[in-house]
């Protein structure tokens, strides 16, 4: 063990690299455990269970691997930082989750859907949330950590880095957008960068996971509509109000970050 250890400690860029890659596979394509996991239960949709069994099954080996491979690794899975972070954007997230939840509000009415509560529990609320623990996971936890080491020797690195991760958590969400028009998969593309961006930023300045985790779940939260309305796809109105939103708290994360550096600088 302590072989391999000393190996990966001589890799810790392309080793973090393929793990990420990994996980992400695992949590895009539903492998290996989703096609196996068939319950039906009320009206809620059988995909749910089999996303959630497979998502958590992909964070307990993300964490075992990163635990064996790198004790050491800066994942931030403590509660320090998380009341800072809380206090410092909680406000923000909260008004920009509203907006959110507005604009779906206006794009999905009138809703022609009377959900069960547990289907509103398990679809929107335990689903949003291990999709919230696996992407900053694997997104912030691995990846963002694994490109600030790669630019270690610049000053804005840490901004770098959550540039370059948020790209490809924007590009990444391309496959769940297939069948839908072009300027619709443009625009998730845009407001998940945005969104990647203000959550990296969170991760940079907290140091702690768990607050980019509860930000990401209030925004997906916004999504609750979706159980009371038998419509799909993004609406003409939500997308006008989501992407600059989102592209604005994008904007807004990588601004503070880049003061950041501009002080480091100063204060050398």
């Amino acid at each position: 063990m302590t072989k391999i250890r000393n190996w990966c400690s001589k890799h810790r860029i392309a080793i973090p690299l393929v793990l990420t890659l990994l996980i992400a596979f695992m949590d895009v394509f539903g492998f290996p455990l989703a096609p196996l996991i068939k319950i039906e239960a009320a009206d809620i949709n059988p995909i749910y269970f089999a996303l959630i069994g497979n998502q958590i099954f992909a964070i307990l080996l993300c964490l075992a691997l990163v635990k064996l491979l790198y004790p050491k690794w800066p994942l931030y899975l403590g509660t320090a930082g998380l009341w800072k972070g809380v206090k410092s954007f909680g406000i923000l997230v909260a008004v920009s989750a509203i907006i959110a939840f507005a604009a779906f509000y206006l794009g999905l009415n009138p809703f022609d859907n009377s959900p069960t509560a547990m289907r509103v529990i398990i679809e929107s609320v335990i689903y949003n949330i291990s999709l919230a623990i696996i992407e900053e996971l694997y997104v912030r936890g691995l990846l963002q950590n694994t490109l600030r080491g790669a630019f270690a020797k610049s000053r804005r690195g840490a901004l770098y880095a959550v540039l370059l991760s948020s790209a490809i958590f924007g590009v990444g969400h391309i496959p769940g957008s297939i069948g839908q028009p072009v300027l619709v998969v443009i625009g998730q593309v845009l407001w998940t960068f945005g969104l990647g961006v203000f959550l990296g930023a969170v991760y940079t300045k907290t140091k702690n996971l768990w607050c980019a985790v509860l930000f990401h779940f209030a925004f997906n939260l916004a999504g609750v509509l979706y159980c009371f309305t038998t419509q799909t796809g993004y609406p003409t109105i939500s997308l006008a109000i989501l992407i600059p939103l989102f592209v604005l708290l994008g904007v807004y994360g990588a601004v503070s970050l880049a003061k950041e550096s501009k002080t480091a600088e100063l204060r050398q």
